[in-house]
């Protein structure tokens, strides 16, 4: 296996999971790098609780601080799942980084807004989703990059083992 798939998944694939399951999985949860919170009581929230909340400030360090873990994590990880945001598929781009784009189809929107509500994603979160789902797929479904595109029930794990990318894990046996 080639160490270093970078992976950009879109929200509720299953990044998390993939990566709890896999010790060659990192799972680079952007919002520890974007933001900094201005109170503990914030600090102290799930992630996906705390994704969408005003309660923060801009890190400076940001977005360098992410692409630099990045590439150090590509040469440690067989993949490296991380967020997929415009202006950070566009830094890599720039960079001549290459990754692969993962999302749902576009027909899966509700399925993926009850994903968000089963594991505790807050209103403004769901809202933000509800509101931009059909133009950010579209997006993604226009990008020149490679493409995993996953159904209702699929996640990204699942995806990897079919098609012989990824070995099910030792607890999945």
């Amino acid at each position: 296996m080639a160490k270093g798939i970078i992976i950009s998944g879109y929200p509720g694939i299953g990044k998390t999971t993939a990566s709890k399951q896999h010790s060659n999985i990192i799972d680079l949860e952007c919002s520890d790098y974007k933001w900094v919170y201005k109170d503990e009581n914030t600090k102290n929230i799930k992630k996906e609780q705390r994704k969408g909340t005003k309660n923060r400030q801009l890190n400076p360090q940001w977005p360098g601080n992410y692409i630099e873990d990045i590439i150090n994590y590509s040469l440690k990880y067989d993949f490296i799942l991380i967020s997929q945001q415009k202006e950070l598929r566009s830094l890599l781009d720039d960079k001549n980084i290459s990754y692969i784009i993962c999302f749902p189809n576009l027909e899966s929107k509700e399925y993926y807004i009850n994903r968000y509500e089963k594991r505790g994603n807050n209103t403004s979160y769901i809202t933000i989703q509800k509101q931009n789902y059909e133009k950010w797929v579209m997006e993604l479904l226009n990008s020149p990059q490679q493409k995993i595109i996953l159904t209702d029930n699929q996640y990204l794990e699942e995806y990897l083992i079919k098609n012989k990318m990824l070995q099910e894990s030792k607890q999945e046996q």
